[in-house]
Protein backbone atom coordinates (compact mmCIF):
# COMPACT_ATOMS: atom_id res chain seq x y z
CA UNK A 1 0.00 0.00 0.00
CA UNK A 2 2.82 2.43 0.93
CA UNK A 3 4.51 1.58 -2.35
CA UNK A 4 1.39 2.47 -4.34
CA UNK A 5 1.00 5.82 -2.54
CA UNK A 6 4.62 6.65 -3.25
CA UNK A 7 4.14 5.86 -6.93
CA UNK A 8 1.05 8.11 -7.10
CA UNK A 9 2.90 10.98 -5.42
CA UNK A 10 5.84 10.66 -7.80
CA UNK A 11 3.53 10.63 -10.80
CA UNK A 12 1.74 13.79 -9.56
CA UNK A 13 5.04 15.58 -9.07
CA UNK A 14 6.16 14.68 -12.59
CA UNK A 15 2.84 15.91 -14.04
CA UNK A 16 3.08 19.24 -12.17
CA UNK A 17 6.65 19.77 -13.36
CA UNK A 18 5.62 19.03 -16.91
CA UNK A 19 2.79 21.60 -16.72
CA UNK A 20 5.11 24.29 -15.45
CA UNK A 21 7.56 23.60 -18.23
CA UNK A 22 4.89 23.29 -20.90
CA UNK A 23 5.25 25.29 -24.14
CA UNK A 24 2.02 27.20 -23.30
CA UNK A 25 3.41 28.46 -19.95
CA UNK A 26 6.69 29.49 -21.54
CA UNK A 27 4.86 31.14 -24.43
CA UNK A 28 2.67 33.26 -22.08
CA UNK A 29 5.69 34.41 -20.11
CA UNK A 30 7.56 35.16 -23.32
CA UNK A 31 4.69 37.24 -24.74
CA UNK A 32 4.38 39.29 -21.53
CA UNK A 33 8.11 39.99 -21.49
CA UNK A 34 7.99 40.89 -25.18
CA UNK A 35 5.22 43.46 -24.63
CA UNK A 36 7.21 45.18 -21.86
CA UNK A 37 10.34 45.23 -24.04
CA UNK A 38 8.46 46.74 -26.98
CA UNK A 39 7.00 49.53 -24.80
CA UNK A 40 10.46 50.35 -23.44
CA UNK A 41 12.14 50.19 -26.86
CA UNK A 42 9.62 52.16 -28.93
CA UNK A 43 10.62 55.72 -29.79
CA UNK A 44 7.91 58.16 -28.72
CA UNK A 45 9.99 61.30 -29.18
CA UNK A 46 12.01 62.42 -32.20
CA UNK A 47 14.14 65.37 -33.27
CA UNK A 48 11.29 66.65 -35.42
CA UNK A 49 8.84 66.61 -32.52
CA UNK A 50 11.39 68.24 -30.26
CA UNK A 51 11.70 71.09 -32.78
CA UNK A 52 7.91 71.48 -32.90
CA UNK A 53 7.77 71.76 -29.12
CA UNK A 54 10.57 74.35 -29.19
CA UNK A 55 8.64 76.43 -31.74
CA UNK A 56 5.47 76.21 -29.63
CA UNK A 57 7.23 77.25 -26.40
CA UNK A 58 8.91 80.15 -28.20
CA UNK A 59 5.54 81.37 -29.49
CA UNK A 60 3.97 80.89 -26.05
CA UNK A 61 6.72 82.95 -24.46
CA UNK A 62 6.18 85.80 -26.91
CA UNK A 63 2.42 85.74 -26.27
CA UNK A 64 3.08 86.00 -22.52
CA UNK A 65 5.86 88.58 -22.87
CA UNK A 66 8.41 86.17 -21.45
CA UNK A 67 10.88 83.60 -22.83
CA UNK A 68 10.89 79.85 -22.27
CA UNK A 69 14.29 78.16 -22.57
CA UNK A 70 14.97 74.44 -22.96
CA UNK A 71 17.27 72.67 -20.49
CA UNK A 72 18.85 69.19 -20.58
CA UNK A 73 21.20 67.07 -18.47
CA UNK A 74 24.11 68.87 -20.14
CA UNK A 75 22.56 72.32 -19.72
CA UNK A 76 20.81 72.57 -16.37
CA UNK A 77 18.84 75.27 -14.58
CA UNK A 78 18.14 76.08 -10.94
CA UNK A 79 14.46 76.55 -10.17
CA UNK A 80 13.20 77.06 -6.62
CA UNK A 81 16.60 75.91 -5.25
CA UNK A 82 16.44 72.66 -7.25
CA UNK A 83 18.66 71.85 -10.23
CA UNK A 84 16.69 70.47 -13.18
CA UNK A 85 16.50 68.04 -14.81
CA UNK A 86 19.00 65.76 -13.01
CA UNK A 87 17.47 66.42 -9.58
CA UNK A 88 14.45 64.45 -10.77
CA UNK A 89 16.66 61.36 -10.87
CA UNK A 90 18.80 62.10 -7.81
CA UNK A 91 16.02 63.09 -5.37
CA UNK A 92 12.89 61.37 -4.15
CA UNK A 93 10.31 62.79 -6.54
CA UNK A 94 6.57 62.60 -5.91
CA UNK A 95 3.66 63.19 -8.28
CA UNK A 96 0.38 64.10 -6.65
CA UNK A 97 1.80 62.68 -3.42
CA UNK A 98 2.99 59.35 -4.88
CA UNK A 99 6.72 58.55 -5.15
CA UNK A 100 7.77 58.06 -8.79
CA UNK A 101 10.98 57.38 -10.69
CA UNK A 102 12.30 59.73 -13.40
CA UNK A 103 14.92 59.21 -16.09
CA UNK A 104 16.11 61.44 -18.93
CA UNK A 105 15.32 59.83 -22.29
CA UNK A 106 15.81 61.40 -25.71
CA UNK A 107 13.30 58.95 -27.21
CA UNK A 108 10.70 59.01 -24.43
CA UNK A 109 11.17 55.33 -23.65
CA UNK A 110 12.77 53.45 -20.77
CA UNK A 111 12.01 51.59 -17.57
CA UNK A 112 11.32 54.64 -15.36
CA UNK A 113 7.78 55.61 -14.39
CA UNK A 114 8.31 58.93 -16.17
CA UNK A 115 10.80 59.18 -19.05
CA UNK A 116 11.68 62.86 -19.47
CA UNK A 117 12.27 64.33 -22.95
CA UNK A 118 12.29 68.08 -22.26
CA UNK A 119 12.33 70.74 -19.53
CA UNK A 120 11.32 74.36 -20.20
CA UNK A 121 11.24 77.36 -17.89
CA UNK A 122 11.17 81.15 -18.06
CA UNK A 123 12.84 81.58 -14.67
CA UNK A 124 15.74 83.53 -16.22
CA UNK A 125 13.28 86.22 -17.33
CA UNK A 126 10.73 85.95 -14.51
CA UNK A 127 12.19 84.78 -11.17
CA UNK A 128 8.73 83.62 -10.12
CA UNK A 129 8.06 82.07 -13.51
CA UNK A 130 7.04 78.55 -14.48
CA UNK A 131 8.85 75.29 -15.13
CA UNK A 132 7.43 72.41 -17.17
CA UNK A 133 8.65 68.82 -17.34
CA UNK A 134 7.63 66.98 -20.52
CA UNK A 135 7.68 63.20 -20.14
CA UNK A 136 6.15 59.90 -21.20
CA UNK A 137 4.51 57.33 -18.94
CA UNK A 138 4.01 54.00 -20.68
CA UNK A 139 4.04 55.81 -24.01
CA UNK A 140 1.52 58.46 -22.97
CA UNK A 141 2.64 62.14 -22.97
CA UNK A 142 2.46 63.92 -19.61
CA UNK A 143 3.34 67.49 -18.57
CA UNK A 144 4.33 68.10 -14.95
CA UNK A 145 5.18 71.22 -12.96
CA UNK A 146 6.82 71.55 -9.53
CA UNK A 147 5.01 72.85 -6.50
CA UNK A 148 6.90 76.06 -5.83
CA UNK A 149 8.26 76.14 -2.29
CA UNK A 150 7.42 72.49 -1.78
CA UNK A 151 10.97 71.12 -1.89
CA UNK A 152 12.07 69.99 1.57
CA UNK A 153 15.58 68.99 0.51
CA UNK A 154 14.52 65.35 0.65
CA UNK A 155 11.88 65.20 -2.05
CA UNK A 156 10.59 67.17 -5.04
CA UNK A 157 6.78 67.36 -5.28
CA UNK A 158 5.28 67.69 -8.77
CA UNK A 159 1.76 68.05 -10.10
CA UNK A 160 0.38 66.83 -13.43
CA UNK A 161 -0.68 69.71 -15.68
CA UNK A 162 -4.24 69.12 -16.92
CA UNK A 163 -6.78 71.15 -18.92
CA UNK A 164 -4.06 73.51 -20.09
CA UNK A 165 -2.98 74.54 -23.62
CA UNK A 166 0.57 73.34 -22.94
CA UNK A 167 -0.61 69.82 -22.10
CA UNK A 168 -2.81 69.78 -25.20
CA UNK A 169 0.03 70.99 -27.41
CA UNK A 170 2.44 68.35 -26.07
CA UNK A 171 -0.10 65.58 -26.64
CA UNK A 172 -0.73 66.70 -30.23
CA UNK A 173 2.99 66.99 -30.98
CA UNK A 174 3.66 63.56 -29.44
CA UNK A 175 1.03 62.08 -31.76
CA UNK A 176 2.77 63.60 -34.77
CA UNK A 177 0.12 66.27 -35.24
CA UNK A 178 0.66 69.96 -35.84
CA UNK A 179 0.90 71.97 -32.64
CA UNK A 180 -2.23 74.06 -31.97
CA UNK A 181 -2.11 77.83 -32.23
CA UNK A 182 -0.81 79.55 -29.13
CA UNK A 183 -3.70 81.11 -27.20
CA UNK A 184 -3.26 84.86 -26.87
CA UNK A 185 -4.07 86.21 -23.46
CA UNK A 186 -5.74 89.27 -24.95
CA UNK A 187 -8.33 87.20 -26.84
CA UNK A 188 -10.33 86.01 -23.84
CA UNK A 189 -9.96 89.36 -22.10
CA UNK A 190 -11.29 91.18 -25.17
CA UNK A 191 -14.21 88.77 -25.43
CA UNK A 192 -15.08 89.39 -21.77
CA UNK A 193 -14.95 93.15 -22.31
CA UNK A 194 -17.12 92.84 -25.41
CA UNK A 195 -19.70 90.82 -23.48
CA UNK A 196 -19.77 93.41 -20.71
CA UNK A 197 -20.16 96.22 -23.24
CA UNK A 198 -23.05 94.49 -25.02
CA UNK A 199 -24.96 94.12 -21.74
CA UNK A 200 -24.95 97.89 -21.30
CA UNK A 201 -25.83 98.61 -24.94
CA UNK A 202 -29.55 99.47 -24.32
CA UNK A 203 -28.67 102.19 -21.82
CA UNK A 204 -26.00 103.56 -24.14
CA UNK A 205 -28.46 103.63 -27.05
CA UNK A 206 -31.02 105.53 -24.96
CA UNK A 207 -28.43 108.09 -23.95
CA UNK A 208 -27.28 108.52 -27.54
CA UNK A 209 -30.86 109.05 -28.72
CA UNK A 210 -31.39 111.87 -26.19
CA UNK A 211 -28.41 113.80 -27.48
CA UNK A 212 -28.03 114.12 -31.26
CA UNK A 213 -24.95 116.31 -30.87
CA UNK A 214 -23.13 113.66 -28.86
CA UNK A 215 -24.19 111.05 -31.37
CA UNK A 216 -22.76 113.04 -34.26
CA UNK A 217 -19.37 113.32 -32.57
CA UNK A 218 -19.28 109.67 -31.50
CA UNK A 219 -17.62 108.32 -34.70
CA UNK A 220 -14.64 110.65 -34.30
CA UNK A 221 -14.30 109.77 -30.59
CA UNK A 222 -14.60 106.05 -31.31
CA UNK A 223 -11.89 106.33 -33.96
CA UNK A 224 -9.55 108.07 -31.50
CA UNK A 225 -10.28 105.48 -28.80
CA UNK A 226 -9.59 102.63 -31.22
CA UNK A 227 -6.24 104.17 -32.18
CA UNK A 228 -5.29 104.60 -28.53
CA UNK A 229 -6.38 101.06 -27.71
CA UNK A 230 -4.24 99.59 -30.50
CA UNK A 231 -1.09 101.13 -29.01
CA UNK A 232 -1.97 100.56 -25.35
CA UNK A 233 0.38 98.16 -23.57
CA UNK A 234 -1.04 95.43 -21.29
CA UNK A 235 -1.02 96.24 -17.59
CA UNK A 236 0.08 92.69 -16.74
CA UNK A 237 2.61 91.28 -19.19
CA UNK A 238 3.96 88.15 -17.49
CA UNK A 239 3.42 85.57 -14.74
CA UNK A 240 5.49 87.46 -12.19
CA UNK A 241 3.38 90.61 -12.53
CA UNK A 242 0.23 88.50 -12.30
CA UNK A 243 1.43 87.06 -8.99
CA UNK A 244 2.32 90.53 -7.68
CA UNK A 245 -1.10 91.97 -8.55
CA UNK A 246 -2.96 89.01 -7.04
CA UNK A 247 -0.83 89.22 -3.88
CA UNK A 248 -1.62 92.94 -3.59
CA UNK A 249 -5.34 92.31 -4.04
CA UNK A 250 -5.40 89.52 -1.43
CA UNK A 251 -2.87 91.14 0.94
CA UNK A 252 -0.52 88.12 0.94
CA UNK A 253 3.16 87.61 0.17
CA UNK A 254 3.96 87.02 -3.54
CA UNK A 255 6.30 84.19 -2.59
CA UNK A 256 3.33 82.12 -1.41
CA UNK A 257 1.71 82.16 -4.85
CA UNK A 258 2.34 80.64 -8.27
CA UNK A 259 1.02 81.56 -11.72
CA UNK A 260 0.18 79.14 -14.51
CA UNK A 261 -0.52 80.39 -18.05
CA UNK A 262 -4.08 79.72 -19.20
CA UNK A 263 -6.30 81.04 -21.97
CA UNK A 264 -6.99 84.67 -21.13
CA UNK A 265 -4.09 85.29 -18.75
CA UNK A 266 -2.54 83.50 -15.76
CA UNK A 267 -4.19 81.37 -13.10
CA UNK A 268 -2.79 82.40 -9.71
CA UNK A 269 -3.13 80.19 -6.64
CA UNK A 270 -1.18 79.28 -3.47
CA UNK A 271 1.90 77.13 -3.97
CA UNK A 272 1.03 74.84 -1.06
CA UNK A 273 -2.36 73.60 0.18
CA UNK A 274 -4.63 75.82 -1.97
CA UNK A 275 -7.67 77.03 -0.02
CA UNK A 276 -11.12 76.75 -1.64
CA UNK A 277 -11.92 79.96 -3.51
CA UNK A 278 -8.41 81.34 -3.10
CA UNK A 279 -7.50 81.50 -6.78
CA UNK A 280 -8.27 83.52 -9.86
CA UNK A 281 -7.26 84.35 -13.42
CA UNK A 282 -5.32 87.58 -13.86
CA UNK A 283 -5.90 89.14 -17.28
CA UNK A 284 -3.45 91.35 -19.21
CA UNK A 285 -5.74 94.37 -18.66
CA UNK A 286 -5.24 93.97 -14.90
CA UNK A 287 -8.68 92.61 -14.12
CA UNK A 288 -9.07 89.41 -12.08
CA UNK A 289 -11.74 86.77 -12.61
CA UNK A 290 -12.24 84.98 -9.31
CA UNK A 291 -13.04 81.32 -8.80
CA UNK A 292 -16.76 82.10 -8.32
CA UNK A 293 -16.91 83.61 -11.81
CA UNK A 294 -17.05 87.28 -10.80
CA UNK A 295 -14.55 89.77 -12.21
CA UNK A 296 -12.93 92.78 -10.53
CA UNK A 297 -11.38 95.59 -12.55
CA UNK A 298 -7.76 96.68 -12.27
CA UNK A 299 -8.89 99.86 -10.51
CA UNK A 300 -10.55 97.75 -7.82
CA UNK A 301 -7.76 95.22 -7.20
CA UNK A 302 -4.91 97.74 -7.36
CA UNK A 303 -6.29 100.12 -4.72
CA UNK A 304 -3.68 101.22 -2.15
CA UNK A 305 -3.63 99.20 1.05
CA UNK A 306 -1.63 99.20 4.26
CA UNK A 307 1.43 98.07 2.31
CA UNK A 308 1.10 100.94 -0.18
CA UNK A 309 0.19 101.24 -3.84
CA UNK A 310 0.57 98.57 -6.50
CA UNK A 311 3.50 99.35 -8.80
Amino acid sequence: MKFKLAMVAAASLMLLTACNNSPQSKDTSSKSSSRVTKVQARKYWTTSRSEKLADYMTALGKAQDTAYVSYTKKSTVTYDKVEYPQALENHDTTVNGNKRTFRWSTAGNGSAYYNVVAVYTDVKVAPQGNLYVFAFHKGKPVVLTPKTGGDTGKEIPLDIVKDDPIATAFTDIAKGKKAPAVPTASTSSSESSAAASSSSAPAASSSAASSSAAASSAPAQSSSAAAASSTQQPVIANAQRAVELFAHAMAVMPGTLKATPVAGGWKVEPTVNPAPGFSGVVHPDGSITWQDGTTSSFAEVSKPDAAGEFH
